[in-house]
């Protein structure tokens, strides 16, 4: 018996959202079945409550590729986009020294 070689194609967030807003789930009787998220890192969520304590919310206009751009790197490292934006801007801010 041959096995199936071809490799699935990996699907992205948007892949998903599109496919969920153009099917009926109403009358599907499925077994679902529990996932393991490799990229999925658990949160200190104490240390992010005190560092959000010392933070302050800004506004920023982005461009949408940039947005789009941002949760693609931020779901390959398996970390919130804007959490990326953070640590990209204190990089940088310390290699400006």
């Amino acid at each position: 018996m041959k096995k199936n070689l071809r490799k699935k194609k990996k699907q992205t967030e948007q892949d998903i959202h599109e496919w969920l807003e153009k099917t009926d789930l109403r009358g599907v009787k499925a077994k679902f079945r529990r996932q393991v998220f490799k990229n999925v890192k658990p949160t200190d969520w104490d240390g992010l409550y005190d560092e959000m304590q010392e933070s302050r919310p800004i506004s920023l206009r982005l461009p949408v590729y940039f947005i789009h751009r941002l949760k693609q790197r931020a779901l390959e490292k398996g970390i919130a986009y804007q959490t990326l934006i953070r640590l990209w801007i204190g990089e940088k801010l310390k290699k400006a020294g």
